[in-house]
């Protein structure tokens, strides 16, 4: 998952594939964002009708918009809705550079399973050297040392 606070990436599967597995989400990573106008107004249309629907409980909105007034940088629905009319394929494609890595990143990793210590080095290695490279590609910033786990 990708935010302004950062990016989760999460793994799971049979051993002998994650390496195949981390090799190629960090390639789609290194090669950013390409989206089309088609598939950023159906994205656009999708989002909206959601912002615009009441499907939930309505103890789900007021907790929500609870949130919304207790923390910082939360959006209410109404400004989400606002937003979209200002997105465009351009600053879709540049948002990951734009809003996250220009920053310098911390990165920690946590490895659970069937995986030796040499096969979990080599794949938070991988993730760390993937993410870097992603970031030296879009910007100046750098990637921090992972605490092992």
């Amino acid at each position: 998952s990708l935010s302004t606070d950062g990016i989760v990436l999460s793994f799971e599967g049979f051993q002998p594939l994650l390496p195949r597995l981390i090799s190629r989400v960090m390639d789609e990573f290194r090669s950013g964002l390409e989206v089309t106008q088609v598939e950023l107004d159906r994205a656009t249309r999708e989002l909206s009708d959601s912002l615009q629907s009441y499907s939930e409980m309505p103890v789900t909105y007021a907790i929500s918009d609870r949130s919304v007034l207790l923390t910082t940088g939360g959006h209410s629905k109404a400004e989400a809705l606002a937003s979209l009319s200002g997105i465009n394929v351009s600053s879709v494609s540049s948002a990951m550079s734009d809003l996250l890595l220009r920053s310098p990143m911390q990165f920690d990793s946590l490895v659970m399973g069937n995986l030796n210590d040499a096969q979990a080095a080599h794949a938070t290695s991988a993730l760390k050297k993937g993410v870097a490279t992603g970031r030296a590609t879009r910007s100046a910033g750098q990637v921090l040392p992972a605490t092992p786990v």
